[in-house]
């Protein structure tokens, strides 16, 4: 073989290894991101001050709140801190808010990711 022949061959090799790693690289990587949601019927803000928030985590990781905020002021956590993969976890928070509203405007933080609600009364 030439060298001109020899420098083809080379290319194509460390491109093509190249490409492969580049897929290798994005597909695995993007298994680390946990970016779960929230299930928007079930949510309610109870009488008694509980705030209940229904998330789904569609894994592959483990996904932890953060914070939970309620017209701007934030929510104690009561359960729920812990959302395992592929499950749909029940999030109480005790929140302070003024009684007779028609709804409350939210804000849930998990995995650093803020999720912006709505929230009944009871």
């Amino acid at each position: 073989m030439e060298a001109i022949e020899l420098a083809i061959l080379l290319g194509v090799a460390v491109a093509l290894a190249i490409a492969f790693f580049w897929f290798a690289y994005t597909y695995f990587y993007s298994t680390t991101k946990t970016i779960p949601r929230i299930t928007p019927p079930e949510l309610y803000y109870a009488g008694n001050g509980t705030l209940v928030i229904y998330v789904y985590n569609p894994g592959p990781n483990h996904a932890y709140v953060n914070a939970v905020f309620l017209n701007g002021e934030a929510c104690n956590l009561t359960s729920g801190e812990e959302i395992p993969p592929y499950r749909t976890v029940e999030v109480r928070a005790l929140c302070r808010a003024p009684p007779g509203l028609p709804q409350y405007s939210g804000k849930l933080v998990v995995n650093g990711y803020a999720f912006v609600f709505d929230a009944s009364p009871d």
